[in-house]
């Protein structure tokens, strides 16, 4: 529990080139009901309108605006943002695509945080929507916490299961700066500090929709190749290390992580199958080269299973889609095409 039961809250929104979306995260920010904030803004040079935008915001106290004179990176932009500009006990981190849902978030993350002792995190679950469809998914529908309190431990090993990235987080961000976790980079870097994080303290699981996350065709994960995808295989390698240095039981923990790549590898494999069989059939072979353990934990995934099999016996499974769930048979037609 904290001793500043009103702790001061960084949202940090990280930018390049976001002129016709940013609006709308920093609104999102500013409209959250607890008076303790600032919204941090750290823009990495962009080239676009981003400072007109910005002009908007002007005399708003909160709002305190930082634009780089060269594009340093993502992740260096993240680290100076979290490290040198943010000044509160916690951070929120808004992307400029995103934006927040619901207006009391903070104010429900910081009762969580004074109820139970040594929160690090606090999650509120996130809806997602694709550009491309146009559909909607709710985190809940694919991953329901079970209890509003969960020692760091037990996040740790429920990970392979949920995949909790940064969509409606809070963290500490004193235990963020003490480990340099910015200092270790790889395309799934939220998804590492976050494990990390659990091995530091514990996690409060906010019951509501509080963030929304936009599928589009100009972010970085849905530009990864063959080559970064299975490089970033790597990013559970600190925590891994950390687990086992905390005692953590090594067979146990080698399972946890066959079964979180395996989870991993299913990502790419839907999303290479999806834009070019070829790629797909690449990553495969590659992925079943380097970590067979990995490929084998993929492909017996009931899921995966259920997919090859709607594909591949599309003949009788074709009729029945359109007739049962027609939106699902489109998708599915439009990868058989």
């Amino acid at each position: 529990m904290l001793s500043n039961n009103n702790p001061l809250v960084s949202i940090i929104i990280t930018s390049y080139n976001r002129a016709s979306t940013i609006a709308e995260a920093i609104d999102s920010a500013i409209a959250q009901d607890y008076n303790n904030i600032e919204v941090v803004i750290s823009d990495n040079a962009s080239t676009d309108n981003t400072d007109d935008i910005l002009l908007r915001y002007k005399g708003n106290e909160k709002v305190k605006y930082f634009k780089s004179d060269v594009n340093v990176g993502a992740i260096p932009n993240y680290k100076k943002a979290t490290h040198d500009l943010a000044k509160g006990d916690y951070v929120v981190y808004v992307s400029s695509d995103d934006y927040l849902l619901s207006n009391n978030f903070i104010t429900k993350a910081i009762e969580l945080v004074n109820k139970y002792d040594n929160i690090v995190v606090v999650k509120g679950y996130e809806k997602q929507y694709n550009e491309f469809t146009g559909q909607e998914t709710y985190g809940k529908d694919t991953f329901k916490y079970e209890k509003e309190f969960y020692t760091g431990d037990e996040m740790f090993w429920l990970f392979s299961d949920l995949k909790m990235g940064w969509g409606g987080i809070m963290m500490h961000r004193q235990k963020l700066i003490e480990d340099n976790f910015f200092d270790h980079p790889n395309f799934s870097f939220d998804f590492e500090i976050n494990l990390c994080m659990f091995l530091k303290g514990n996690v409060a699981i906010l019951d509501e929709t509080v963030y929304l996350f936009k599928i589009h065709s100009d972010q970085n994960s849905s530009n990864v190749d063959i080559e970064k995808s299975i490089k970033n295989f790597h990013f559970l390698d600190k925590a891994y290390t950390e687990a086992l240095n905390k005692g953590f039981d090594k067979n146990r923990l080698l399972q946890w992580k066959i079964k979180t790549l395996g989870g991993w590898a299913l990502i790419y494999m839907y999303s290479y199958f999806k834009k070019n069989k070829e790629l797909y059939n690449s990553f495969v072979s590659l992925l079943q080269a380097k970590y067979p353990e990995v490929y084998a934990s993929a492909v017996k995934n009931k899921k995966w299973i259920l997919f090859k099999a709607i594909i591949n016996f599309s003949f009788i499974s074709f009729p029945l889609l359109r007739i049962i769930f027609p939106v699902k048979y489109k998708y599915y037609k439009s990868l058989k095409a």
